[in-house]
């Protein structure tokens, strides 16, 4: 593994980010303690800790594929269009978090709060490497 250029390192960071929350939903999948109101926990949980096991499972290895491109992908070219679409997909997320947040059904917590600013700050960065300062190709 090598992380040559400063985006590879940010790929690294940015899996992290991602494995972190994909684990814990795959450990504790039960949201009774980020909901405002309780729910039946016989009846209404079951569902919700289906969908984040499987929403841990899609970060958990959406984490994986972006920690092992980081290490290995050293084509300007490609780092440059990762960036890119990275910065745009990102956007989706921070969207549903502040969503989420929005309707007021979900506790606000540090740790959510923490993701919405590391994830909007991942945006400005990928889109700057992306957008405005893209690697130089020779």
């Amino acid at each position: 593994m090598s992380f040559t250029y400063d985006m590879n390192k940010i790929m690294l960071i940015d899996g992290i980010l991602f494995l972190l929350p994909g684990v814990y939903m795959l450990i504790l999948p039960s949201p009774q303690t980020r909901l405002k109101e309780k729910v039946d926990s016989k009846v209404a949980l079951p569902p919700f800790k289906d969908v984040r096991v499987i929403l841990g499972a899609a970060y958990t290895s959406m984490g994986f594929m972006i920690v092992m491109l980081g290490s290995f992908m050293n084509d300007k070219a490609e780092l440059n269009s990762f960036s890119k679409f990275r910065a745009i997909s990102l956007v989706f997320i921070v969207y549903a978090l502040t969503m989420q947040m929005l309707r007021k059904k979900w506790k606000w917590n540090g740790y959510t709060l923490m993701y919405l600013i590391m994830y909007s700050l991942l945006i400005v960065i990928y889109g700057f490497f992306g957008f405005v300062d893209p690697m130089l190709v020779y």
